[in-house]
């Protein structure tokens, strides 16, 4: 799927308003937002993108922020690809080893939660002790 990426920059925005323009965007079909050191970036489906309707959101704006905004379509990738690319283990309290299916277990530690990102599930949770110790959790977004 591809993307429509906007780009927001503000010399000056407090917090609120922020939150106020990117519950607009959001009303206009905009669903995923990344804070960046002067702004966020904005994402919305290329099918749902409507230049009138951004024009409309940024007229409610004008006179309260001091902002520019740019916007580019983004190549369609692999975003399970890319997650993979940059996810880490986590480990917690040297207990529980949080990996996805493409980390090597780690037996050491005495749980392990697996994720598997090409399907959104966590399948499971076990227990290095024992088999009655094992916890099974099935997780659908």
């Amino acid at each position: 799927m591809q993307y429509i990426q906007v780009t927001f920059s503000f010399t000056e925005v407090q917090e609120y308003q922020k939150d106020l323009l990117i519950d607009e965007l959001a009303n206009i079909g905009y669903n995923t937002f990344e804070d960046t050191a002067d702004g966020f970036d904005a994402f919305v489906d290329l099918d749902n993108y409507n230049e009138e309707a951004l024009k409309e959101v940024m007229v409610q704006f004008e006179g309260e922020l001091k902002y520019s905004y740019s916007v580019s379509e983004i190549a369609a990738e692999n975003w399970n690809e890319e997650w993979e690319k940059n996810f880490e283990p986590l480990i917690i309290d040297d207990q529980c080893y949080i990996r996805a299916t493409f980390h090597q277990p780690q037996p050491k530690y005495q749980y392990e939660i697996v994720i598997d990102p090409k399907n959104g599930l966590w399948y499971r949770a076990s227990s290095n002790y024992n088999y009655d110790d094992a916890i099974y959790i099935i997780c659908r977004y």
